[in-house]
């Protein structure tokens, strides 16, 4: 997976990761996961007030890409030792 800009970004509500100058009340630039476009803007879940039922608006978001896909081994197995497809 690799950043794409903006321009490409899927917009029919697939949830993507976003690069963004200042993401939340941080100062700097950083990663927001798991957003969608919707009604015309950028949406994360929000869970400061009042859990994933609530969302916010992102902003300043320079890229975008895929979400990663979960690990596929299990959690009672050692990252190095773990077999695809189990």
């Amino acid at each position: 997976m690799m950043w794409e800009t903006m321009e490409s970004a899927p917009k029919d509500g697939t949830q993507v990761d976003l690069w963004c100058r200042a993401p939340g009340l941080s100062s700097g630039p950083g990663r927001t996961p798991d957003c969608w476009y919707s009604d015309g803007y950028w949406w994360r879940y929000d869970d400061q007030y009042g859990g994933a039922q609530c969302r916010s608006r992102v902003h300043d978001a320079t890229h975008w890409m895929s979400t990663p896909e979960p690990p596929l081994n299990r959690p009672d197995e050692h990252p190095h030792t773990a077999k695809e497809g189990r």
